[in-house]
């Protein structure tokens, strides 16, 4: 079953795909024939009670500085995503920590455990 990959990591035209973690959890999610999508943390809204991310659709290969290939841009429902990785390097808490707020228990479309810790995100709310 094809999932689809939500992930908001930073722009990753800059990354080392040699170091870079998120971008081997992109390459393997791929080859799964998982759907993966990209976004900038500064890309979420919120608009009735929903939370969206400016994203596109993204294919990976292992290619130094041809590692990357973009579809257009497509404003996405995070409720209708089946995974979201929220990965910064290095993390700064209070995009992390907003972030969180965002898809925390208070929204009423999405209720998933934070990636990071497991649980509830409003650990992350209240560690800013």
């Amino acid at each position: 079953m094809a999932l689809a990959v939500a992930i908001q990591m930073d722009p990753i035209d800059t990354i080392n795909i040699d170091a870079d973690s998120t971008f081997a959890l992109a390459l393997e999610a791929q080859a799964r024939g998982h759907a993966l999508f990209h976004y900038l943390p500064d890309a979420l809204t919120l608009h009735d009670g929903r939370l969206y991310a400016r994203s596109r659709p993204l294919e990976v290969a292992r290619r130094q500085g041809n590692h990357h290939r973009f579809g257009g841009f497509e404003e996405l429902d995070l409720a209708g995503v089946d995974v979201i990785l929220m990965r910064q390097d290095p993390s700064p808490r209070r995009i992390f920590s907003n972030s969180c707020r965002r898809m925390g228990p208070s929204s009423s479309t999405i209720r998933r455990p934070c990636v990071t810790h497991r649980k509830s995100c409003s650990s992350c709310a209240s560690a800013s």
